[in-house]
């Protein structure tokens, strides 16, 4: 019996993608979110993340100062930091993902750098997803993992740096 290889299509992402669209489009709203949250991501509803924007460019989460994110020092609880900017590059990811179809994802490394404390509501910006397009594209044309690191910076409302974090995804083709 003869074995016919399949050729691998290359990853291309399109924004006007039916499914991406409403991914977006539920992404946005934030009741399908808090839902969302409650049943797949439970920390997030916990620290109540809130989707200030999701597009395809970028994605910004906030997180408010409240009793469920106060450390002792009246900041934000590192955690809570990481959980924001983790959660604004992971949406950027999965509205790739979910149209490369047999891709697997994973978070392989973190790391942060914390310039000022958080004292008041903290936005997480996201926007380098022609990076995540590249890595999911080598991770199907050479079924071998392929790295991402993503960057999300969390400000306060005043524009002000307080974080700069780093998440590293990591991509794997199974056929």
């Amino acid at each position: 019996m003869e074995s016919i290889a399949t050729e691998k299509k290359p990853f291309l992402f399109n924004p006007q993608d039916p499914k991406v669209n409403k991914f977006f489009k539920d992404a946005s709203n934030n009741f399908k979110m808090k839902l969302l949250q409650l049943s797949r991501v439970p920390g997030a509803f916990w620290f109540r993340l809130k989707m200030e924007e999701v597009n395809q460019d970028k994605c910004i989460v906030s997180l408010p100062l409240s009793w469920r994110t106060k450390n002792p020092f009246q900041s934000i609880y590192f955690v809570g930091l990481m959980a924001a900017a983790e959660y604004s590059t992971a949406l950027l990811v999965y509205s790739r993902v979910m149209m490369a179809e047999n891709v697997k994802y994973i978070v392989k490394d973190v790391g942060a750098e914390f310039v000022k404390k958080a004292s008041s509501r903290t936005f997480f910006t996201c926007d380098d997803p022609a990076s995540i397009d590249e890595a999911i594209n080598q991770a199907i044309i050479t079924g071998e993992q392929h790295s991402v690191k993503l960057y999300s910076t969390g400000r306060l409302s005043s524009g002000e740096v307080v974080a700069k974090i780093h998440i590293a995804w990591t991509f794997k083709y199974k056929e």
